[in-house]
């Protein structure tokens, strides 16, 4: 395992995390996802609902299907360091607790990362992702990143994935670009 290399302060992420709520909201909600993808009807946030907490899922996203409607499960994750050219795919929330990490937790459907320095939004079928990333695990270098959240400190571990190499491997993944205020999709792959 290699060594965390900075310490991630929790109310830092946590403003985050909510950059990146509010962004996924504003692009469900585009007219670019109606015309090309889906027409969405309404995303609400469940962030705070502890019945969806512990599945790791944020948003429902109601979409029609046929003569109903369907609630669509997502996970957001919002991330600063896009420069790396990786996703981070947390295993362990808490090494010393040897919790399961969001990504192997969740069941949502969707995982929406965005990178909220760039505006660069990446949909991931888990269906397809997931069982992807467990198959390669071994070929992702693992990093170790520490939080703090005042006296309290905690390490978390996950893989660093690059994204090249899951576009290139998953081509159902979706990418978006956030210019101006407007939605533009960037990466035209299969699925959806």
């Amino acid at each position: 395992m290699s060594a965390p290399k900075r310490i991630q302060e929790w109310h830092q992420s946590l403003a985050v995390g909510q950059q990146a709520v509010q962004a996924v909201t504003s692009f469900l909600q585009s007219p670019l996802v109606t015309t090309t993808w889906v027409a969405t009807q309404l995303v609400h946030s469940v962030e705070e609902d502890p019945r969806y907490q512990p599945l790791g899922i944020d948003l429902l996203w109601m979409i029609p299907e046929r003569s109903f409607l369907r609630s669509v499960t997502v996970e957001v994750k919002g991330d600063r360091y896009e420069k790396t050219g990786n996703f981070f795919f947390e295993t362990v929330s808490d090494l010393e607790r040897s919790t399961t990490g969001g990504f192997v937790i969740t069941r949502a459907e969707w995982l929406f990362y965005y990178f909220v320095n760039s505006g660069t939004l990446y949909c991931l079928p888990m269906e397809v992702v997931k069982p992807w990333f467990v198959t390669n695990m071994g070929r992702f270098r693992e990093r170790i990143a520490q939080s703090q959240r005042d006296q309290s400190h905690w390490r978390t571990a996950g893989r660093l994935v690059p994204i090249a190499t899951a576009l290139q491997e998953v081509p159902a993944i979706k990418m978006f670009q956030q210019k101006a205020g407007v939605w533009q999709s960037t990466h035209s792959a299969s699925g959806g």
